[in-house]
């Protein structure tokens, strides 16, 4: 590296040098230390003043103290000597003080120095003479005795001593320094770092370009040490010319040239201050005066000073290395037993200090060595930290290491379960690791432990049905032995999600008297009562209240998802979409801050089941996709069927059946047809088998899917209609006795509080009613669906009740239905039904369908809410009297309603207000 590159913010010193010189020359001679931390520039300013001095006719004499000759008397003096311009008979003299005995204290006799001393004067008598040394810290003290005695007659010479210095706990170095600065010719330069505004000079030197993003990462990464900057830009440089792209891997200060300028930096100085520096690197952000003393097994106020130099070098601030790439080069130069010794030790004083699970853990992870039992608490609790931050991978490490470290069985079987309850959320997910986890599980569970019913979570989630039995007989033997609050979770668990086993479960684990109050609280039972009570159509709504309550509160823990999940999809059979969106929204968004990726995919995989319920299509398959995304597919275990289900329907329901054929020909294990999962995917696949006219395989598919409701339970249309899509099936196949009589029984099974699935039955209904009583049907179809906001479905209800107007020849009517439909298919791209209606009503044009409505909506806010809702029925076809017993309210009132919305969207009547309008007053009403 070019010196001039490093004289950067130097002018100030160059001029005071500049001055000593001209004094030097006109017969004053003077004395300068140049002091600075290592790398500051201080042999490059020496280098800057001995060429002004020889433009200038000085002689110049050099050298260099190094540590490695500080016990060779006169060592430096030799160095100063070796090119002096001598006489013979100087030369002589030179040489025979330099051979004179070193004596006591090892310093030279007062004639010799006197000898020495006058050779350089005689010098300074033909020309000025720059005599300069640079590091004299590591000075001989003979030399240094020597030095001293120039410095203290120098005044009266040509002579312009020039001496590089930095700090030194060395004996005699600080009163040698001290004097020379006493004396009235003595001056001091101090180099300090460049600023930031000087790290942008030096960008532009080396680059050409006054690039101050550049700029300011290089002095972040440097502090503003001159040579840890340019060693930063070589790096660079070398990427760059090499053609690898500067990426994260190669980041600015991750290079071997920024490495070994940290290196250089930390040998300048003394021992201690590297044992600093590697006490910093390990205790990293924790660093602080009395940790790391501790960790040295020092004195507090012996760190004081080495940490002063650090931070002066640029290489430490505020208490802690600057940057991590120069924590890796410290950690990477630090002799392997040493740092396991750091390490160990580390983790000790921090866990004494009350650090942080997660930071010991680091330090616990770094060891090579067989952990000991004190860690394994850590171990565990840093897990769990690790999880909610994102970390699984880290987590996973914990547990590992903490199993190692347990002291017997039963404690190994405990950890057992938390890595279970991690394995799938792993960034990468490893089969093969997978597979031996299982094959572990079932020993771990005879291994006891009151969280081993845990372990049976784990077998189910990936359909491992005979080894989950088998777990459960092991814990039905002992149940004493085993948490009650996990053995009812479990016992719901299987009630909800794998029913098939529920048999086998209450044979290992009989009922007894019930859970107590305080198990019933817990969480997870809770939501997954609720959502057992959905499913067996007996939840009311203050258990529906307390699922939001759950996910208003939830932690997002590895053993938390189960919880969320049950609270949410309780309310989503229940037909409350509207709360269940909500409360996804809201969880999604503290996951998007703190939870996993498998918490993201898991929670994407719900919305997407929530937006397909709502007809919201487009957004269904992009949360599908994206949950699919994030985690893999063999992750996901059974309940992979989830969003592959929603995918199907999406892309079914769009007429996307490329996409929807790619979805079906994907292998799904033969389990996820054991579980409520595969409830979803028969349905959705029997949807597909529909749409595709493979009408036997469609009603095969709903079929069995109600068969498994049926034996399991949990027969509830809000899970999965399958009753309608069977009759939809018989009617194709024209057998409407064997579809109504599935369509009334569906219609039997609805309670009060299910809009979407009522208004799904309704239109059912009216298919296979008879055509004069479709028309009321169909309105309370629609009603409803508009209730549910399940704008797919309202828009089939829609067009089923426009064909049904106009079958009935009320053109007007059926021409507002298929317009509203049109725009709601349109907007959620339903391709089949805008088909549907383009070839049915050809004389409806596609534009007629879908119109411009962006004047329209911007028209209907000036009406009140209570104008919009009588609009929005009188648009929907209801007649005044029918309007004033929906909404309580008396004709009259209609009326002067309507009156109001004509005179201020500018209507003559209820037909414009039908053709032109109408789809958007009942949308925003």
């Amino acid at each position: 590296m070019a010196g001039w590159h490093i004289l950067i913010e130097r002018n100030d010193h160059l001029a005071a040098l500049g001055e000593r010189l001209a004094s030097a020359s006109r017969g004053e001679g003077s004395v300068v230390v140049a002091a600075g931390p290592a790398g500051s520039g201080k042999t490059a300013l020496l280098m800057e003043a001995c060429g002004s001095a020889a433009r200038s006719g000085f002689g110049l004499l050099g050298a260099t103290a190094s540590a490695d000759e500080r016990d060779l008397p006169l060592g430096l003096i030799g160095q100063l000597f070796a090119n002096a311009q001598l006489t013979p008979a100087e030369r002589e003299v030179m040489a025979t003080h330099l051979r004179t005995p070193i004596g006591q204290g090892g310093l030279l006799p007062a004639h010799a120095v006197y000898e020495l001393g006058n050779l350089l004067f005689t010098l300074a008598a033909r020309k000025p003479l720059l005599v300069h040394v640079d590091d004299v810290r590591h000075a001989d003290d003979a030399s240094l005795q020597c030095l001293l005695f120039l410095a203290r007659r120098i005044r009266t010479s040509g002579i312009v001593l020039v001496l590089s210095d930095m700090p030194s706990r060395r004996s005699g170095h600080q009163p040698f320094r001290s004097d020379l600065l006493r004396q009235p010719h003595g001056h001091r330069l101090t180099l300090g770092p460049l600023s930031r505004q000087g790290a942008l000079r030096v960008v532009a030197d080396r680059t050409g370009e006054l690039d101050e993003q550049l700029a300011a990462d290089c002095h972040a990464v440097s502090g503003g040490n001159p040579a840890l900057l340019h060693a930063a830009l070589d790096d660079r440089e070398l990427f760059s010319t090499s053609g690898f792209e500067q990426t994260d891997a190669v980041a600015l200060g991750h290079g071997e040239t920024f490495r070994q300028a940290v290196l250089d930096c930390l040998d300048r100085y003394e021992p201690a201050v590297a044992a600093v520096a590697r006490a910093m690197a390990v205790l990293d952000e924790c660093g602080t005066p009395e940790l790391i003393a501790g960790l040295l097994d020092t004195d507090v106020d012996l760190v004081g000073i080495p940490l002063g130099d650090l931070e002066r070098a640029g290489l430490a601030c505020n208490g802690a290395l600057r940057h991590a790439a120069i924590r890796a080069a410290v950690l990477a130069h630090t002799p392997a037993a040493e740092l396991t010794d750091l390490n160990r030790r580390a983790a000790r004083l921090l866990h004494r200090h009350s650090a942080s699970p997660t930071v010991v853990a680091r330090r616990l992870l770094a060891l090579d060595d067989q952990p000991t039992p004190w860690t394994v608490a850590v171990l565990c609790e840093a897990a769990n930290e690790a999880f909610t931050a994102d970390e699984a991978d880290f987590a996973h490490r914990c547990l590992e290491l903490a199993r190692r470290a347990a002291g017997d069985e039963r404690q190994r079987a405990e950890i057992a379960a938390q890595l279970a309850g991690m394995e799938w959320q792993l960034p990468e997910f490893n089969v093969a690791r997978h597979t031996a986890q299982l094959d572990t599980v079932l020993e771990e569970v005879r291994a006891g432990g009151r969280h081993r019913a845990t372990l049976v979570r784990y077998l189910l989630r990936y359909g491992c049905f005979d080894l989950a039995e088998r777990a459960l007989a092991v814990i039905g033997a002992d149940p004493d032995d085993v948490d009650e609050v996990e053995l009812q979770a479990v016992r719901t668990l299987v009630a909800v999600s794998y029913p098939p086993l529920a048999e086998h479960l209450a044979a290992e684990w009989p009922p007894g008297a019930g859970p107590s109050p305080a198990v019933r609280a817990d969480p997870l039972v809770r939501t997954a009562g609720t959502l057992r009570d959905v499913l067996r159509r007996c939840a009311d709504d203050d258990s529906l209240a307390g699922a939001e309550q759950v996910l208003r509160t939830a932690r997002l823990t590895s053993g938390s998802f189960e919880q969320v999940e049950c609270a949410l999809l309780a309310l989503v059979y229940a037909d409350e979409l509207g709360r269940a969106a909500a409360a996804c929204e809201l969880v999604e968004s503290r996951a998007e801050r703190t939870g996993s990726a498998a918490w993201r995919a898991r929670l994407a995989a719900l919305r997407a089941e929530i937006a397909l319920r709502r007809g919201e299509l487009c957004a269904a398959r992009h949360h599908a996709d994206r949950a699919l995304a994030l985690l893999p597919e063999q992750a996901w275990g059974v309940a992979v069927a989830g969003p592959l289900s929603v995918l199907l329907m999406s892309a079914t329901l769009t007429g996307d059946l490329v996409t929807a054929a790619d979805v079906v020909t994907r292998p799904v294990p033969d389990e996820v047809f054991r579980t409520r999962f595969g409830l979803h995917y028969l349905y959705a696949r029997g949807e597909y088998h529909l749409a595709t006219n493979q009408v036997h395989a469609a009603l095969g598919d709903f079929l069995v899917c109600g068969e498994l409701m049926r034996d399991w339970g949990i027969d509830l249309p809000g899970l999965a209609p399958w009753r309608s899509g069977a009759a939809r099936a018989h009617l194709r196949m024209g057998k409407t006795d064997r579809a109504r009589r599935l369509v009334d029984e569906q219609a039997a099974r609805i309670g009060s509080g299910s809009p979407r699935s009522r208004g799904i039955t309704l239109r059912q209904l009216a298919a296979v009613g008879d055509a004069k009583a479709r028309p009321a049907l169909l309105r309370q179809a629609v009603e409803e669906l508009q209730s549910a906001e399940d704008r797919v479905e309202l828009a089939y209800a829609l067009t089923d009740l426009g064909q049904s107007y106009h079958a009935l020849g009320e053109h007007r009517r059926a021409r507002m239905m298929f317009r509203r439909a049109g725009h709601m298919a349109e907007e959620q791209r339903v391709v089949p039904l805008l088909n549907r209606l383009a070839h049915d009503f050809p004389e409806l044009r596609r534009l007629e369908l879908v119109e411009d409505d962006e004047e329209a909506s911007a028209r209907i806010t000036v009406l009140s809410d209570a104008e919009r809702r009588v609009a929005a029925l009188a648009a929907a076809g209801y007649t005044n009297r029918e309007i004033a017993n929906k909404l309580y309210i008396t004709v009259s009132t209609v009326e002067q309603h309507l009156t109001r919305v004509y005179r201020k969207l500018n209507l003559a009547g209820r037909n414009e207000l039908l053709s032109d309008l109408g789809a958007l007053v009942t949308t925003s009403a």
